[in-house]
C-alpha cells in the first residue's frame, strides 16, 4: 500500500485490484491485491501473472472514469487464452480508483497497521461504496449494530482467509490484514543467508539468532531482525 501512497503523493492516479473469488484452479487466493498507476506501473498480483496485463488495462479505464469494475475471467471468456487462463480457473477481480473508494486517511491507516503489525479487516463493497477498515476494537463495536458483518471480519482474521459476504443487498469482500508470520532462524551460518532472502520474499518477518554477535551483521542479513536470544513473543 505504501507504493500506492507514494504514487498518489506524486500526483498520480492509482487503482486497487482485489481478487474477489476463484473457482477450480487459480494461482492465488481470494483477497490477493494489485495496485497500479496511470503510467502502467504496478505492484502485487491477483493471479501471479495470468491476467495482470488485462487487469492493468481495465484499471486504466477505472482511473479515467472513476467507476469501479468487476472483471471476470475463465475458459468461457473469449479472451481466456489471451490473458493466460488455460489452467481452467474462473476468477473475479474488483478494480477501483484508490482515491474514490478509500476515505481520506484510510490508505495511510492500512499502511500504518501493516508497519505496526496490527491485525485489521478491510471491508470492500463490490458496488463501489466506501471501504471500511476495522481492528479488533472496531469489530467489537460493530458487533453491537451489525453482528453479521462483524462476525465475518473476526472469522477472516482468525482463519487468515478473505471471503465475500452478502450485506444489505450487496456483496462485501472481507480481507484480513494480519501481521506477517515470523520465522526465527537459529545460527547465522551461510545457509541462513539464502534462507532469509527467500523467507523475506515470501512475506515472513525474519529474525536471526546467534550467540556469536560477530556473525550478526546487517550486510549479511539485510532487512532482518538480529538478536543474541530468541524472543518469546515470536511466532514460528
Amino acid at each position: 500500500m505504501q507504493i500506492a501512497l507514494d504514487w498518489c503523493g506524486d500526483g498520480l492516479r492509482a487503482a486497487l485490484a482485489a481478487m474477489v473469488s476463484a473457482r477450480v484452479s487459480a494461482p492465488r487466493a481470494a483477497g490477493s491485491q494489485l495496485v497500479c498507476n496511470e503510467q502502467g506501473h504496478s505492484a502485487g498480483s491477483v493471479s501471479r501473472g495470468c491476467v495482470e496485463v488485462a487487469v492493468i488495462e481495465a484499471a486504466g479505464e477505472v482511473m479515467r472514469s472513476g467507476a469501479p469494475a468487476l472483471l471476470k475471467y475463465g475458459l468461457s471468456d473469449e479472451r481466456a487464452f489471451a490473458v493466460g487462463l488455460a489452467c481452467g480457473g474462473r476468477i473475479r477481480v474488483c478494480v477501483e480508483s484508490l482515491a474514490r473508494s478509500m476515505p481520506q486517511g484510510m490508505a495511510q491507516a492500512l499502511d500504518a497497521a501493516q508497519r505496526e503489525s496490527r491485525a485489521v479487516a478491510l471491508f470492500t463493497p463490490l458496488d463501489g461504496s466506501t471501504h471500511r477498515l476495522l481492528d479488533a476494537a472496531g469489530l467489537e463495536q460493530l458487533a453491537m449494530t451489525d453482528p453479521v458483518l462483524a462476525n465475518a471480519g473476526c472469522v477472516s482474521l482468525r482463519t487468515d482467509r478473505a471471503q465475500v459476504v452478502p450485506y444489505m443487498g450487496r456483496d462485501v469482500l472481507v480481507t484480513p490484514r494480519n501481521p506477517p508470520l515470523r520465522l526465527i532462524v537459529i545460527e547465522a551460518v551461510h545457509i541462513s543467508e539464502s534462507l532469509c532472502l527467500m523467507a523475506k520474499a515470501a512475506g515472513y518477518a525474519v529474525t536471526v539468532v546467534d550467540p556469536h554477535a560477530a556473525f550478526l551483521r546487517s550486510e549479511r542479513f539485510p532487512g532482518v531482525a538480529l538478536g543474541n536470544e530468541p524472543t518469546r513473543q515470536s511466532r514460528t
